[in-house]
């Protein structure tokens, strides 16, 4: 049962997509969106999941609609599963705001798609220094090194000025506003938010 449920990225992907919705039957069309994979290679793999019946199916219309069965009998260790590789992303980023030189740094801030808990788009850790130079702490790249090398979790650390921050604010550029909006403050204050 297992190889079938997890044989492949696009089975995890799916299951992933499904558990995020699970109270919502949903169309093929949109399980490929939500999972950022193709019509193509959706169909085989949940109709193996469906053979699984970690999936089920209903007809409605000329259409068929999926989603995930949650009195599958693993369906909680499969939820839980992704929960916890969530949650495991944003501990790792707090183990790293923790670690790193605070030495001019105004703040530190968990962004993208970590800070959305967002766990089917997460490729890696964004983290964004806001500093009054904007410049990153000396060994923050060295950090990161660690961590992709004891963790296998890429860490991206951004830096920025908060006089840049500010500004960019100011403009309603479209990041700054995002960062402003989602961001999971870390460390400091969001001096740069009184604009």
């Amino acid at each position: 049962m297992l190889e079938r449920i997890f044989g492949s990225k696009a089975k995890v992907k799916i299951l992933r997509a499904l558990a995020s919705n699970p109270d919502y039957d949903i169309a093929l069309e949109d399980v490929a969106r939500n999972s950022g994979l193709a019509l193509g290679t959706v169909h085989p793999a949940i109709k193996d999941l469906a053979a699984a019946r970690i999936v089920l199916t209903r007809r409605a219309g000329r259409s068929t609609l999926y989603k995930i069965n949650v009195n599958h009998l693993l369906y909680a260790q499969i939820v839980s599963l992704f929960t916890r590789e969530l949650n495991a992303h944003r501990e790792l980023a707090e183990e790293f705001a923790t670690r790193v030189d605070k030495t001019g740094i105004e703040s530190i801030i968990l962004f993208g798609s970590v800070a959305r808990g967002e766990y089917a788009k997460v490729g890696d850790v964004d983290i964004l220094f806001v500093t009054e130079n904007g410049s990153l702490p000396t060994g923050t790249g060295k950090l990161a090194g660690e961590f992709l090398d004891r963790h296998d979790t890429i860490i991206s650390p951004m830096p920025i000025s908060s006089r840049e921050l500010k500004n960019r604010l100011a403009k309603f550029d479209g990041f700054a506003l995002r960062v402003a909006e989602e961001g999971i403050l870390m460390y400091g204050e969001a001096k740069w938010l009184e604009i």
